[in-house]
């Protein structure tokens, strides 16, 4: 995908207020990163460091602002939904430190509820004896999780082989 291609994808997804910045686009292995641009009174109005359009698919996904833009483009790269996947253990070598990594992800659930008329879907924290029911049958499909916040943690899993994981967005 071309630089321009890119930045039609990206601009569809700008809102009011914001657009990406072209003339300071990087390309990255995986996508075109864009930098918002800011507006002529020069107020930041976004908590967001840009965005990136992949390559391959055309989807865009819209960065926090938590971390520094180096670490986010990084963990792109490295194949890192970003935006959220769902989180399967594939296999466990190290139960306990699994349970403790996993609790350490905010890992959660949503069980829709019915209250006066209304499916409520309010994500709930599993708690340790929940986390470590679910390995007990692998693969365990902990559902949609937010990865922008886990990439260090499941980067750690990585690096001490206590468990295996697929991210599938």
């Amino acid at each position: 995908m071309t630089l321009d291609e890119a930045w039609e994808y990206a601009a569809a997804h700008a809102k009011e207020h914001q657009w990406p910045d072209r003339d300071r686009a990087r390309e990255i292995e995986s996508g075109w990163y864009f930098p918002w641009g800011f507006p002529d009174d020069g107020e930041i109005r976004f908590g967001s460091n840009g965005l990136i359009v992949n390559k391959r698919t055309g989807k865009v996904v819209t960065l926090g602002s938590r971390y520094p833009l180096e670490r986010d483009l990084n963990a792109y790269d490295a194949g890192y939904p970003l935006a959220g996947a769902d989180l399967i253990v594939t296999a466990v070598a190290n139960e306990d430190r699994t349970v403790q990594l996993l609790d350490d992800l905010g890992i959660t659930k949503v069980e829709p509820e019915e209250e006066g008329g209304v499916i409520w879907r309010i994500p709930k924290s599993l708690s340790r004896a929940e986390i470590r029911a679910r390995l007990k049958v692998l693969p365990a499909n902990f559902g949609f999780q937010s990865i922008y916040f886990c990439v260090e943690r499941l980067e750690e899993a990585k690096r001490e082989g206590c468990f295996s994981f697929e991210l599938r967005d």
